[in-house]
């Protein structure tokens, strides 16, 4: 351990512009990781046989969507900052998902059939306990040592890495965002006769 916090120094203070989006990250994270763990579903009234219940499924397929169901479009792609910590703390998660050599996530471009670029988004269900697992604790476990340890130049590096959208990566990330909105169809509304 190389940094501490010294005398008056607090979380917000040395993370400063990135403090509220690294948090975010982690409590996502940390409920991402709870939510695969047996022990912790066994206390929620989900189903009868936790192993069996969805919840696993949900919580990363929740990630993968809105990642790129909502994350990216109200923002300007190749601006540096994200304008929604949210939106940024969840692209940080699929990113570090893509990134787990296990093959848990993958994406790949398409065509539809209208011509026009798709994508798809797949995860492979089998892997969620075991590579999953394993990719978030490995990713929670470097957040909270950096933000424990005042390590601003780590965490700074490894959340930039990670929040960066571009096309550097196999995933096409600015591609991508261009067919997420090539396909954004209107909001879904509900109307109740009685408000």
């Amino acid at each position: 351990i190389k940094s501490w916090y010294k005398s008056k120094e607090t979380w917000d203070g040395k993370f400063s512009s990135i403090a509220s989006t690294y948090e975010e990250c982690r409590a996502e994270s940390v409920g991402l990781y709870l939510s695969l763990d047996l022990g912790v579903l066994r206390q929620m009234p989900l189903s009868k046989s936790p192993k069996d219940s969805h919840v696993k499924i949900v919580g990363m397929m929740a990630i993968a969507w809105h990642s790129w169901g909502a994350a990216r479009e109200s923002e300007e792609a190749r601006a540096a900052p994200w304008l929604a910590r949210a939106s940024a703390s969840i692209f940080v998660i699929l990113h570090v998902c893509l990134s787990t050599t296990g093959g848990l996530v993958s994406v790949e471009h398409t065509v539809g059939a209208d011509g026009r670029p798709d994508a798809r988004i797949s995860l492979d269900r089998a892997k969620i306990p075991t590579v999953g697992r394993a990719a978030i604790q490995d990713f929670l476990l470097k957040l909270q040592v950096y933000k424990s340890t005042a390590d601003v130049d780590a965490g700074r590096a490894l959340y930039a890495a990670l929040s960066a959208v571009n096309d550097d990566t196999e995933q096409r990330f600015l591609a991508l965002r261009d067919t997420v909105m090539l396909r954004k169809e209107p909001r879904k509304m509900f109307v109740q006769v009685n408000t």
